[in-house]
């Protein structure tokens, strides 16, 4: 949601995982999901595999607007999909109105500082967005 208040992490942790203080590899997706098909599960069920905990940053109405031309699917009802997928622990909202995904990353290195964080972009990123 718009305050963020809606999207908690399904087995949310910040110093260690369920209490144990153990370095953990954190993967980051972000995207629009708009809708949700076959090639992003590939693509989410491929960055887990990458990892211990999965975020997936949800690009805004207001991005695929920009994109698209306009939004498919709500961002909530992208968020409560997403949310649902076995792979996924934690989805959130993060400011992309520059196009890029910083304010992404930024989000997961401050909720998992003592932890690595990987980035695996899907097909629509370049160096120029990121």
């Amino acid at each position: 949601m718009a305050n963020g208040t809606h999207c908690e992490a399904k087995n949310c942790w910040h110093g260690g995982y369920h209490g144990v203080n153990i370095r953990m590899n954190i993967v980051l997706v972000t995207g629009g999901f708009d809708p949700l098909h076959s090639g992003h599960i590939a693509y989410i069920r491929a960055a887990k595999e990458l990892g211990d905990y999965l975020a997936v940053g949800l690009n805004s109405d207001a991005w695929l607007e920009r994109k698209k031309g306009r939004a498919f699917m709500s961002w909530l009802d992208r968020h409560d999909v997403l949310d649902e997928m076995s792979s996924v622990d934690w989805v959130f909202e993060f400011d992309d109105s520059d196009g890029t995904a910083i304010d992404a990353i930024r989000k997961v290195k401050d909720r998992f500082p003592n932890h690595t964080i990987i980035f695996a972009n899907g097909g629509d990123r370049t160096a120029k967005n990121i």
